[in-house]
């Protein structure tokens, strides 16, 4: 399952910013950088994948657990907002331990409607968007124009360095073991169609749903069926804006309730994953130190403003611990131990 990626945010806004380069030259870079991950994101893969150890591929994906769940709780503010968080939370984890068949498998969306309700009953939520909003309306590719800046495209391609890593992070979460270098390949190359698609269509390039991780480590369902279901409800979306607004007025509360229990799953399937692996001393100082810079600097990145933009971007949060532990992996003598 695919989502627009929060770590290429960053770069295509200062790039959209910069009058040599614009928001057409934005999408361009997106456009171009989704074609290089397509082209040699398998080829990385192919040559790393020997270093991808649990101790690796866990960290990476209990830093996008603790991570993007960090970003729900800038979402209530005031005591009502918190508490319909809080209820979405209470609603979503009692379903998943007490309800049965469909209601156990909707947890997330039942507990989702329901703070929407009450949202709503509390006057949280204005409709009149919706009778704004027109009924049909085709998406119009490169809306705001196209033009390609190498700057721009090499900064974008760097970034990929850390996409790249939260693919392969979120491809293990899904599963009980490590996946193989031909598993990751494909989600590379889908990641790169689906980027390339998405950029020449005004949204944010796409790689893997870190919080669709959640959703399926608690629900069990992860058929491709139900995924292609949800694209054409998704497409219906793009089509029909009036269904968009409806969507687009959940409030964050809600949502950050939700969020709460899809990234508190994916911090729980990185520690699942770490544990597949051996605790030595040589993979206890990769875990400490690449958890100390990537989720450190996420939280701390306000502090390194000195820095450009696409380090910051590169070498905090997720990709920041995704390539402090591969390059640890990498340079670190193995003991006997760790054979």
């Amino acid at each position: 399952v695919s989502g627009g990626s929060f770590t290429l945010i960053t770069p295509m806004v200062v790039a959209a910013n910069n009058p040599n380069i614009g928001i057409g030259g934005a999408f361009g870079a997106a456009l171009v950088g989704s074609g290089v991950l397509f082209i040699l994101g398998p080829i990385a893969i192919r040559y790393l994948h020997k270093y991808f150890s649990p101790t690796v591929t866990g960290a990476v994906v209990l830093t996008v657990g603790i991570c993007i769940g960090a970003t729900a709780f800038g979402n209530f503010n005031v005591e009502s907002e918190t508490a319909i968080a809080v209820m979405v939370v209470v609603v979503i984890v009692l379903l998943n331990f007490f309800g049965k068949g469909l209601i156990k498998q909707c947890c997330i969306l039942i507990g989702m409607v329901i703070g929407y309700v009450v949202a709503a009953a509390l006057g949280m939520v204005d409709f009149s968007s919706i009778g704004e909003a027109s009924w049909f309306s085709m998406v119009k590719p490169f809306a705001w124009g196209v033009n390609f800046n190498v700057g721009a495209i090499l900064t974008i391609c760097a970034v990929h360095i850390g996409t790249l890593m939260e693919m392969v992070g979120d491809t293990t979460g899904l599963s009980n073991r490590l996946p193989t270098s031909e598993e990751l390949s494909r989600t590379i190359r889908g990641g790169g169609i689906t980027g390339m698609f998405a950029s020449a269509f005004n949204g944010a390039p796409v790689i893997t749903g870190s919080a669709n991780v959640g959703i399926v480590a608690m629900t069990g369902v992860g058929s491709r069926f139900v995924t292609g279901l949800g694209g054409i409800i998704f497409l219906a979306f793009a089509v029909f804006p009036k269904l968009a607004q409806l969507l687009a007025l959940i409030p964050n509360c809600v949502m950050a309730g939700a969020v709460l229990v899809m990234c508190g799953q994916i911090s729980a399937s990185g520690l699942r994953v770490i544990s597949m692996g051996d605790f030595t001393e040589r993979n206890t100082t990769i875990l400490a130190i690449a958890l100390a810079i990537g989720i450190g600097g996420n939280f701390g990145v306000a502090n390194l403003a000195f820095l450009p933009s696409t380090v910051t971007t590169i070498f905090t949060g997720i990709p920041g611990t995704a390539l402090v532990a591969l390059v640890l992996n990498m340079i670190l003598p193995k003991a006997a131990e760790d054979e």
